[in-house]
């Protein structure tokens, strides 16, 4: 059985809690596993006790079920400390389309009568415990309803491990991020933009344990990753660069390690290296690796379709890149 160091769940339910005497509180009533509705429980209390003191509480009537709500919840298991019932978002059917921009990143627009969710706010699914994050739902444990047994994740046990031990790292990067657990909402469904892209900085911290030792597309993950915090920062008028960087060095090494193999992943990789250096105004760069798409390209003796699309898309990207509205959603 997994085991928690004790003073980083001390940390981490104080910063959930916003206070040392709650987090003591817990600790007494419930011991050191995160339970997340007892957290939101004593938090709740806290506050109601504080506006009995305020002034009269006027009760507040719980709204009807929202049929037109695009997204649904399961419960998930965290693989690395096993805590369970963890929230998982995921998309109703023909609930909400997706639109890629130029680097390949989706916006979200609702369909019919399902109302607008900006999906890229709770991609990312978050153990409140250890701090273990992804957005991908095989790297949790899941339950198969047809045969009631539990899908094991896809990750390694001993890479498990190495991202458990690491659970205090991951507190001291939410604690700096400024983020605020409470207010910005960092394990509900009304994540705010800041939470969000802390959200997808400890699924880099996950992945970025997962590349030391090897795991095959780690990097090509933090480089999606970062770009999805891009994302996430242009489309509520924050700072996109420094997200820009971090994914452009993550897909380099990506490439040049082999980390996601196969030649439709190289030509994937290579589109996004050159994007990214176009947007950053790295022409020069952009030309140094277009120049070896070119040659992997010339050098495959049966490029795939997959490939071709992406060289395709980058030939047109190239070809439009003095166009005003090149990088316009």
């Amino acid at each position: 059985m997994a085991i928690i160091d004790e003073k980083g769940v001390h940390r981490r339910l104080k910063i959930m809690l916003g206070s040392e005497t709650l987090a003591d509180d817990y600790i007494r009533r419930y011991g050191y596993t995160i339970h997340i509705a007892k957290v939101n429980g004593l938090k709740f209390a806290q506050e109601y006790r504080e506006q009995i003191r305020r002034g009269p509480v006027v009760p507040v009537e719980a709204p009807a079920n929202d049929f037109s709500d695009p997204i649904f919840e399961i419960q998930v298991k965290c693989p690395a400390c096993y805590m369970t019932q963890i929230p998982y978002w995921d998309q109703k059917a023909r609930s909400l389309a997706s639109f890629l921009d130029k680097f390949q990143m989706p916006s979200y627009k609702p369909m019919g009568t399902f109302r607008a969710v900006d999906y890229n706010l709770i991609a990312v699914t978050i153990c409140p415990q250890c701090l273990f994050a992804s957005p991908d739902k095989k790297d949790f444990i899941c339950r198969d309803p047809a045969r009631n047994n539990e899908i094991p994740p896809r990750l390694h046990q001993g890479d498990l491990a190495q991202i458990l031990a690491a659970a205090d790292n991951r507190t001291s990067i939410m604690e700096e991020s400024g983020v605020d657990v409470t207010t910005d909402n960092l394990f509900a469904r009304e994540r705010t933009p800041k939470a969000a892209i802390l959200a997808y900085q400890l699924a880099i911290e996950r992945a970025r344990i997962e590349s030391t030792r090897n795991v095959t597309f780690s990097l090509f993950k933090m480089g999606g990753y970062s770009h999805k915090q891009a994302l996430i920062a242009r489309t509520y008028k924050l700072e996109e660069t420094p997200y820009l960087e971090a994914a452009l060095e993550c897909y380099k090494q990506s490439f040049e390690r082999s980390n996601a193999p196969g030649l439709q992943y190289e030509g994937n990789t290579l589109y996004q290296i050159i994007a990214l250096n176009l947007r950053l105004g790295r022409e020069a760069d952009a030309g140094t690796f277009l120049a070896v798409l070119e040659k992997t390209k010339a050098e495959a003796t049966s490029p795939d379709t997959n490939f071709t699309r992406w060289y395709n898309s980058t030939r047109e990207l190239w070809s439009d890149r003095d166009s005003d509205d090149l990088w316009a959603s």
